[in-house]
């Protein structure tokens, strides 16, 4: 659910002009193409976002901790630094 709000919201940041009907099919079509390797997180006013290396190399240091693979895609929190909500999603 909150991966999903996210994936919408940051849409909606890169296209905000575009009609509804066109919303839609952007958003897949962006999610499709989207470099996994690098977190989809939401452009923000005030606080700087982590550098992408450091999510992605924070998560998988985590995750190696617990014996779990690393994320097949990861969704970045607006809140909070470096919190994924998507660290429990499997293939």
């Amino acid at each position: 659910g909150m991966a999903w709000a996210v994936c919408c919201a940051r849409i909606c940041q890169m296209y905000p002009t575009i009609e509804l009907s066109q919303l839609a099919a952007r958003f897949f079509r962006v999610l499709n193409r989207w470099d996994w390797r690098q977190p989809l997180m939401l452009d923000g006013p005030t606080a700087p976002a982590p550098a992408p290396q450091m999510v992605a190399s924070s998560a998988a240091g985590a995750l190696e901790m617990i014996g779990a693979a690393p994320p097949l895609m990861t969704v970045m929190l607006p809140v909070g630094a470096g919190l994924s909500t998507t660290t429990t999603v499997t293939a």
